[in-house]
């Protein structure tokens, strides 16, 4: 991360790329990225099928795979972006969780915030499944084991804002000044909440 816009996107993608590829050709690049997503989305695709049998029957979940393949918006399954990974490891941590391994299902959600910030509402599918738990079971041990999953989830997002602001707002230039940016004053300083609406005028209920 070299300058403040490219704190628009978190790191799961480019670390991905930069894993899977052994040129510095943009080429290459480029090539390693269509198909890493692309394989990503039809990984996605079985896995969406796969469960979605265990709440539905075989007709509805054939249709619902088809809505999820062409969907308006598939064009971003197909593209160098962020969202097959994240719908891969959104649902592996589903599947996971659908098998009671909710250490498993954690880690893939947490995998899945690496890629998307809106990752950490799976901390929700955690909570929900502890809440269920708890009621049957008559225990708050399924809760505090939900807690520890949901801090895992977060995890990422907290630790790209942390990073996020040390390399902006605490980090002194050649010149052995600091520039920070008007965010860095913040109570709560995130940098990617900021670089969202002032670059793009992205936000909560903005497009209303």
């Amino acid at each position: 991360y070299v300058d403040e816009q490219s704190f628009a996107h978190f790191p799961g993608l480019p670390v991905l790329l930069r894993a899977c590829t052994f040129s510095d050709s943009l080429v290459f690049a480029v090539a390693a990225g269509v198909a890493l997503t692309n394989a990503s989305f039809v990984a996605s695709a079985v896995l969406f099928h796969r469960y979605s049998l265990t709440v539905l029957d075989e007709r509805l979940s054939r249709r619902a795979l088809l809505l999820f393949c062409f969907s308006p918006a598939s064009v971003f399954f197909s593209s160098v972006y962020t969202e097959s990974p994240y719908a891969l490891f959104t649902l592996t941590g589903l599947i996971f969780l659908s098998k009671d391994q909710r250490t498993l299902a954690s880690l893939a959600f947490a995998v899945g915030t690496c890629f998307r910030s809106n990752g950490i509402v799976n901390a929700g599918f955690l909570c929900h499944d502890a809440f269920l738990r708890a009621v049957k079971g008559r225990s708050c041990v399924p809760i505090l084991v939900a807690v520890g999953g949901s801090v895992l989830v977060v995890l990422p997002n907290i630790l790209f804002l942390i990073y996020g602001y040390v390399r902006l707002c605490l980090e002194t230039g050649e010149d052995g000044t600091r520039h920070g940016r008007v965010w860095c004053n913040d109570r709560l300083p995130n940098v990617y909440t900021y670089v969202q609406h002032a670059y793009w005028e992205l936000g909560l209920f903005s497009y209303w």
